[in-house]
């Protein structure tokens, strides 16, 4: 008689709680790899972390490229075996569409890198799905920024006469200054005429007469 096949388990890769093939589906998310490795998140916080260590893989892939062809005149893709080529050859077909790459521990060349690195896609779970792609395609309609717009907006329009506050430009606060400055000027030059009235300002005007003889020599002006 044949052995009954023993039931699948998969740590996730957030909590790192062993989950079993019939808590796939009353999970968050499930993703497989184009190698069949497969990743069960349970809640969405873990689903994130599995994300995260999804990109530094993709990090770590692209660095390594652009190593690979700083290094010589000939292709990256062409002086890696096969099956260090595919990886990149997956690298960038997920990173052209917004895909994840597996994250899971491979044998490599020295070369090459140490991961799976093929194309990671969801095929399961309860949660929503929010790949990187969707946000970046729904970042600039998505229904959070048009709140936060039209908020603004009601905020602008119930705007009051007494929430007014006026903005006094530096010339403006210079003309006032002026204003008062001269003002204040005005006032004391009033008054030292005021004080000077009746004094005899005396003038040296030692000048010749049109007859040609000198008139005087020092005279006072009231």
């Amino acid at each position: 008689s044949l052995e009954p096949a023993r039931a699948m388990k998969v740590e996730c890769p957030g909590c790192k709680r062993i989950l079993s093939e019939e808590d796939f589906d009353t999970c968050h998310s499930v993703y497989k790899c184009r190698r069949d490795h497969l990743f069960v998140c349970c809640k969405a916080e873990c689903q994130r972390m599995f994300e995260k260590k999804c990109m530094k893989v993709a990090e770590i892939v692209h660095r390594t490229q652009h190593k690979l062809n700083n290094d010589g005149h000939t292709s990256a893709l062409r002086r890696l075996p096969p099956g260090e080529r595919e990886k990149f050859k997956q690298f960038a077909e997920a990173e052209a569409n917004g895909w994840l790459i597996c994250p899971e521990d491979a044998k490599a060349s020295e070369r090459s890198v140490p991961f799976c690195s093929h194309v990671c896609e969801r095929t399961g779970g309860c949660g929503e799905e929010d790949t990187p792609q969707a946000e970046e395609m729904d970042l600039p309609q998505t229904p959070g920024s048009s709140e936060k717009n039209e908020k603004h907006q009601g905020d602008k329009q119930l705007l009051s006469d007494d929430m007014l506050v006026e903005i006094r430009r530096d010339d403006d606060i210079e003309e006032d200054d002026m204003a008062r400055g001269g003002s204040a000027k005005n006032k004391k030059t009033a008054k030292g005429q005021k004080n000077k009235k009746g004094q005899q300002l005396i003038i040296d005007w030692n000048i010749t007469s049109p007859a040609g003889s000198p008139v005087g020599e020092e005279g006072t002006v009231p």
